[in-house]
């Protein structure tokens, strides 16, 4: 058995109290724990291999927080892309107009209905997009795009 310390939460009498408690963890578990540095090094070696990777990428990709990220970066002295967006991404695909929604029906032969079926929507709600009444979702066109590949 390996012992680990291990911050734990604990009331008392309807306080929060912070107490350390020494964690008893099997030895099969015992490899999953990472060393205190590891974090460290891993920012520095996913920086290095992308400085393109922003803060959200590299705590997505370690399992830690976008803070943890900034702070290690703060210490080992290295700048990290942009904090608040994912880089390197695709850019939004372009919103549909409700005439184009109903040209891409109408030349297919498909009613409001059938259509409404093959997208997971009612034909009220087709009907909405082709009057203008409600904004299609933005990724529409790319259904649209995947149903004329699927054959439909």
């Amino acid at each position: 058995m390996v012992t680990e310390q291990k911050p734990v939460r604990r009331r008392k009498r309807g306080r929060k109290a912070a107490h350390v408690a020494l964690r008893r963890v099997p030895e099969a578990d015992a490899k999953k724990l990472r060393p205190v540095g590891a974090n460290r090094e891993n920012v520095r070696r996913l920086h290095a291999a992308n400085p393109a990777l922003s803060q959200v990428d590299i705590a997505a990709e370690l399992g830690i927080t976008r803070q943890r990220v900034k702070q290690i970066a703060i210490e080992l002295g290295i700048e990290i892309g942009p904090v608040g967006k994912r880089a390197a991404t695709t850019p939004p695909p372009r919103p549909i107009t409700p005439e184009e929604i109903r040209r891409w029906r109408m030349t297919r032969q498909f009613t409001q209905e059938a259509l409404g079926l093959m997208l997971g929507v009612t034909a009220d709600t087709i009907g909405r997009w082709e009057g203008g009444y409600m904004a299609p979702p933005p990724m529409l066109g790319m259904a649209l795009a995947g149903l004329e590949q699927a054959g439909a």
